[in-house]
């Protein structure tokens, strides 16, 4: 199971990561092409991630919530609903913010584990 949790929320970063590129570089073509491939598959995979990480958290800590734990999932569902407004609107800003957040998310659970 945290096996698929990984895989999840490494294909929803890399996914966030290629549109943020492409809007960057002033690509809103070649973005809107990709958002509407991608649209429905990233958000099937943050909500398969988001429930894999719960169901870890319970087989793996018995129940017991970390604090640090409540904190990155926050900012998980945070930076989730920031990716899916700022694609909807195309915000560049928005967008990077929300990719450093999973960045900063992915690096926090590299040094935990």
């Amino acid at each position: 199971m945290i096996t698929m949790h990984v895989i999840s929320m490494l294909l929803t970063t890399i996914g966030a990561i290629v549109k943020t590129v492409l809007l960057l570089f002033n690509r809103t073509e070649s973005f809107r092409k990709v958002q509407k491939a991608t649209s429905l598959p990233i958000r099937i995979l943050l909500v398969v991630g988001v429930a894999a990480g719960i169901y870890v958290v319970i087989t793996q800590f018995g129940g017991i919530v970390p604090p640090w734990l409540i904190i990155k999932i926050a900012l998980f569902i945070v930076a989730g609903m920031l990716i899916m407004y700022a694609e909807k609107k195309e915000n560049k800003l928005l967008m990077l913010v929300s990719v450093v957040l999973f960045l900063l998310i992915i690096g926090e659970a590299i040094v935990k584990f």
